[in-house]
């Protein structure tokens, strides 16, 4: 060991430390490739999509702690998705580190506080292991699981982004890294950012996130020596992987691939990609399953009706929504040129008043023509006193709100569902002023029946309802179909013309 080599901190994170391996062994670290790659190229703000057990969480702890100790006044946070974890985190990454350092190491680096969750050493430095980090100033935060805590702590992955990020000083280092967990949450929504600036060749400045992707044929671990079958689909997957990626995969990756789908996941692709990625995009695939407009919304993609749609000026904009004060509203924008229905915006929000609402749609710009309401917003809404008890449609016309339509209840929900189902693939959706409410209609879901084995034909109540929900007002309250229909009723009924001598004539 030379002064050199003990000046550098890869050369320190390669040789100093110890970790408890999978088997269970005490063993030196000695990072992997794709490891050494992530040090040589990390920047201020790193944002690590990975596949699952590749190492980077031992990776960072460990360098976190490499800094605590040989650097002064390093205040160095780790932030586990609930309190188990943490406890393990620390005990077996932080603790077993720390407890078999060289000998020399201890001599000249003292600990001056050793707590079940805290690491303090004698110059001023420490690292602690926490659910949350929001008073004290950091030089380095690791989020370990990020897209965990978005998907089963949504409060604490808001404290995470609201508290424990901005504690970090502008100059000091954040990782976040985590496998998918759904296309939801703020871990899917910085990564879709991180995509669209690298897409747009954007400079990075100090607050932004650069993404990292460690796909799994990057691990030099993920191969199989002895044969597994390849199917026709595997093979053309794998071609697809190549020719998307320029990575030549050997059949030994291949067999490996092949093989832990059908151990670990029963065959099931979409959770191996979701697992195991080849690409950014499959980490955040989900199974199309129990999915109520899988095949319309197949179908709009395949005839490229998801692209630019611009509002045509001088045909009114309608809106359609799904409305509450605790629950979430959701508001669609549309256009109906022909029979064409032209959607051109999508408004959400959760727990905001109706004039927030108003703002925004006065905000669009837009010429509006009718507002389509569901049928309880005609209700009286509770209220702490009877001045204040008004419907949803009063407060919203008392704030401006011109030509509302109450669209009726209908009994049935899996009715309403079917409207919508037969309404979409006459649609038009704005790629990116409605890439919100899309991703809403495609992963809206039916309810899975654990005593029946089946999913059953009654929706999930969740993120993604709001948005249906208020689609389906379009499709109830008015299709071309039944804006048709209403219009020769009424022609018939005044004997303005002859229904039948109409269809001779047609």
């Amino acid at each position: 060991m030379t002064p050199q080599e003990l000046a550098d901190p890869i050369w320190r994170i390669c040789n100093l430390y110890h970790i408890v391996d999978k088997s269970g062994e005490l063993v030196q670290f000695r990072p992997n490739e794709i490891q050494l790659d992530f040090l040589h190229h990390m920047g201020y703000r790193n944002l690590i999509l990975k596949a699952r057990q590749m190492g980077f969480s031992t990776l960072i702890q460990i360098a976190i702690l490499d800094q605590s100790i040989f650097l002064d006044h390093i205040h160095a946070g780790i932030i586990a998705q609930d309190e188990p974890t943490a406890a393990k985190i620390f005990a077996d990454k932080i603790k077993v580190a720390w407890d078999n350092m060289p000998s020399w190491v201890k001599a000249i680096r003292k600990t001056v506080g050793n707590s079940e969750r805290e690491l303090r050493f004698d110059n001023g430095s420490y690292v602690r292991v926490a659910t949350s980090l929001r008073s004290a100033t950091l030089q380095y935060l690791h989020v370990s699981e990020f897209g965990k805590i978005c998907a089963k702590f949504p409060i604490k992955a808001k404290e995470v982004m609201t508290g424990s990020i901005p504690a970090v000083h502008d100059q000091g280092f954040v990782f976040i890294e985590s496998t998918a967990e759904g296309r939801q949450g703020k871990f899917f929504e910085l990564v879709e950012e991180a995509q669209e600036r690298r897409r747009q060749g954007t400079k990075l400045g100090p607050r932004d996130f650069r993404l990292h992707f460690y796909a799994w044929f990057d691990c030099p671990d993920y191969r199989q020596d002895w044969p597994e079958p390849i199917s026709e689909d595997d093979a053309a997957y794998f071609r697809s992987v190549v020719d998307q990626t320029g990575v030549e995969l050997s059949p030994e990756q291949m067999y490996w691939y092949a093989a832990t789908r059908r151990q670990n996941f029963a065959g099931d692709q979409h959770m191996m990609r979701q697992e195991y990625p080849s690409m950014p995009d499959e980490a955040f695939e989900r199974s199309t399953e129990g999915t109520w407009f899988v095949t319309q919304m197949a179908e709009l993609r395949r005839n490229k009706r998801i692209t630019s749609v611009p509002w045509v000026r001088g045909v009114p904009v309608e809106t359609a929504w799904d409305i509450g004060r605790s629950d979430g509203t959701a508001i669609w924008c549309f256009q109906r040129i022909g029979l064409d229905f032209r959607v051109i915006d999508f408004i959400e929000g959760h727990g905001e008043d109706y004039d927030v609402y108003v703002r925004k749609l006065q905000q669009t710009g837009y010429v509006f023509g009718r507002h389509w309401l569901p049928h309880d917003a005609e209700q009286v809404r509770q209220a702490k006193t009877k001045t204040e008890a008004k419907s949803a449609k009063t407060i919203l016309e008392e704030l401006g709100l011109n030509r509302i339509q109450i669209v009726p209840r209908v009994e049935i929900k899996i009715t309403a569902i079917n409207e919508a189902r037969r309404l979409l693939p006459q649609c038009w959706f704005d790629e990116l002023r409605c890439a919100a409410g899309i991703v809403h209609l495609d992963e809206y879901r039916k309810k899975w029946s654990s005593s029946l084995g089946m999913f059953i034909d009654e929706p999930v109540h969740d993120v993604h309802s709001e948005a249906a929900d208020a689609f389906m007002q379009i499709a109830c309250g008015w299709t071309p179909a039944k804006q048709i229909n209403r219009e020769r009723f009424r022609e018939v009924n005044s004997g303005a013309i002859n229904p039948f001598a109409s269809r001779r004539n047609s």
